[in-house]
């Protein structure tokens, strides 16, 4: 039986990889995009509606659902389905604003960090003493070149002693 299998799926997978033009519509649709985008909650919402639903028929209808039958598969249908529509709500009740809320603060920590890295360098120049009599202009900024057609060769923080 195991050998069985094992060439099913050894002709399965030659038939995928022989054929990806044909199989392209098949593995690449917006049905399947769309699940990629509720997986996560499929994930979390299936367990426990497949653990309760199937208590809930067990329990009107003793007997039943206990190996696969046609009431079985139907039942796993439109269990399936559940699970999808409900995935579908709490995607966009609860992970989508969270998600929004992600982008909205990393937008911002990523200006925090430029910030802290750009004082960092800051921090780390250290310029040599002046003599006496001279003293530090600073350089342009970028702002000043716009326009122009010219690009400063150094940053706004650089600074550059007269007579240097």
């Amino acid at each position: 039986m195991c050998w069985k299998e094992a060439l099913l799926w050894t002709t399965i997978l030659l038939i995928v990889l022989m054929a990806p033009i044909r199989m392209k519509a098949l593995v690449c649709n917006r049905a399947l995009a769309r699940l990629g985008v509720l997986s996560y909650s499929i994930y979390i919402v299936h367990l426990p509606i497949i653990h309760f639903s199937f208590l809930w028929l067990r329990h009107q209808w003793p007997g039943s659902f206990v190996g696969w039958s046609g009431e079985t598969v139907a039942a796993v249908s439109a269990i399936a389905m559940i699970c999808v529509a409900l995935s579908e709500v709490t995607y966009r009740v609860i992970e989508q604003p969270f998600l929004r809320r992600k982008a909205l603060i990393g937008s911002s920590v990523r200006r925090i960090d430029r910030a802290r890295r750009a004082r960092r360098v800051d921090a780390r120049v250290e310029y040599a003493p002046m003599p006496s009599g001279m003293q530090r202009l600073a350089a342009p900024s970028r702002a000043e070149y716009r326009g122009r057609g010219q690009r400063p060769e150094y940053d706004r923080d650089d600074q550059v002693g007269i007579g240097e």
